[in-house]
C-alpha cells in the first residue's frame, strides 16, 4: 500500500513539475514575442526616419527648379499647355503615378479633402497615367472638388526618383517654391504640411505671403534619462 501511495505521490509531483515547466515556457514565449514586437517597431521607426532624411534632402533639391512650359496636361485626349493652368498664380500640385501604391495615393487624397474641404482654387492633381477616364472615376469616387489632369511623363524633378506621391508648390512662373514627399507611415506630416499650405493661400496679404516656420521651444530639458528609455 505504501509503495502504491509513494508512486501516486511521485506521479503528482512530476505532473506539477511539468505544469510549472510548461507555464514557464509560455511566459518566456510571451516575453520574447513582446520584445520581438518592440524590436520590429523600433526597426520600422528607424527605417522611416532614414527615409524621412532622404526625402527631406530630395525636397530641398527641388526648390528653385522650373517646370518646363512644354509640359502638356490632358483632359481625355485634349492637350492643354501647362502655363494655361498654372501660369500667373501660385498652385499646389499633388503628383502621383498609376504605378504608385494605391493606398498611399488615396490616403493623401483623403487628407487633402479633410484640410481643403470644398476649396479647389489653389490645388490641382496631376497623374502620370495612360487613361484619363480612370482618373475621372477616381476623382468622382473619392468626392474630390479640385481638378485632375493627366500627364504622359513625370515633372522632371528630383522627387520623381523616390517613386512616391508628392506635393509641389509652384509660383507664377512655374518655379518650385517647396516640395513635400508623402509617407504613409507619417500621415501626421502630410496633415501639418497641408494645413500650412491652406494658411499660406488664405492669409490676408496673399500677394506677399511667405512660409513661416516657428518652433515653440528651442531647448527641451529631458532631465536624467536612463539607458534604454525613450523620451
Amino acid at each position: 500500500i505504501m509503495t502504491k501511495f509513494d508512486n501516486n505521490l511521485k506521479i503528482k509531483f512530476l505532473l506539477y513539475v511539468c505544469i510549472i515547466v510548461i507555464f514557464g515556457q509560455l511566459f518566456l514565449l510571451y516575453k520574447m514575442s513582446g520584445n520581438l514586437a518592440r524590436f520590429k517597431n523600433h526597426f520600422g521607426d528607424l527605417n522611416a526616419t532614414k527615409a524621412t532624411i532622404e526625402y527631406r534632402n530630395c525636397e530641398l533639391q527641388c526648390i528653385g527648379r522650373q517646370i518646363s512650359d512644354s509640359q502638356k496636361l490632358f483632359v481625355y485626349n485634349s492637350p492643354i499647355p501647362i502655363k494655361d493652368v498654372f501660369g500667373g498664380r501660385k498652385t499646389l500640385i499633388y503628383y502621383f503615378s498609376k504605378l504608385y501604391c494605391t493606398v498611399c495615393v488615396e490616403s493623401q487624397i483623403e487628407v487633402i479633402k479633410a484640410v481643403f474641404a470644398n476649396d479647389s482654387t489653389n490645388i490641382v492633381l496631376l497623374a502620370n497615367s495612360s487613361n484619363y477616364k480612370e482618373l475621372y472615376v477616381l476623382r468622382q469616387t473619392l468626392g474630390l472638388k479640385c481638378p485632375i489632369y493627366k500627364v504622359d511623363q513625370d515633372l522632371n524633378l528630383p522627387c520623381d526618383s523616390i517613386r512616391m506621391p508628392y506635393f509641389v508648390l509652384l509660383d507664377e512662373n512655374l518655379k518650385v517654391v517647396n516640395a513635400f514627399i508623402t509617407m504613409k507611415e507619417r500621415m501626421n506630416y502630410s496633415i501639418h504640411y497641408l494645413k500650412s499650405m491652406y494658411r499660406y493661400f488664405h492669409s490676408e496679404d496673399i500677394g506677399t505671403n511667405t512660409l513661416d516656420i516657428t518652433i515653440d521651444k528651442k531647448h527641451i530639458d529631458l532631465g536624467n534619462v536612463k539607458k534604454g528609455s525613450s523620451k
